[in-house]
């Protein structure tokens, strides 16, 4: 299990200001090891937390207004991740704790079923990639 705060820079490209996003949570990660394959050395996470935005992403903003729902700038904040190990996958054993890997950064209002998230039913999605490190 490992513990991740993490910034986003939103990019709104013109529809309005861009802005922050931060990220705490707890995300415990399954290594297939070596008995599945040793060169990939593949991982699956799914980190579950919460999510603060110093402004409501334009695309939450549209989709609920089109289904006439609240938004909240604070939300239940999901991260599944899979990655592979790079020092494995190059042969290069002072890289073997960094991966490289595909996410997706879920906001949601968890069904609208919690006041702290101003019961918001909805919230967003971004697929990403990333590089993770140990140090």
């Amino acid at each position: 299990i490992a513990g991740f705060i993490g910034f986003v820079k939103h990019l709104e490209r013109g529809l309005q200001d861009d802005f922050w996003q931060v990220n705490g949570y707890f995300k415990p990660i399954y290594n297939f090891g070596p008995w599945f394959n040793d060169r990939l050395r593949p991982r699956i996470g799914f980190g579950a937390g919460i999510s603060y935005v110093s402004r409501i992403p334009f695309m939450e903003q549209r989709d609920q207004a089109v289904r006439g729902r609240d938004t909240s700038k604070l939300l239940l904040y999901l991260d599944p991740t899979i990655d592979l190990s790079v020092g494995n996958l190059f042969g290069v054993r002072e890289l073997r704790e960094t991966f490289v890997g595909l996410g997706v950064s879920h906001r949601s209002g968890i069904f609208g079923a919690s006041r702290l998230f101003n019961s918001v039913d909805g919230g967003s999605n971004y697929i990403y990639t990333f590089i993770e490190t140990a140090f």
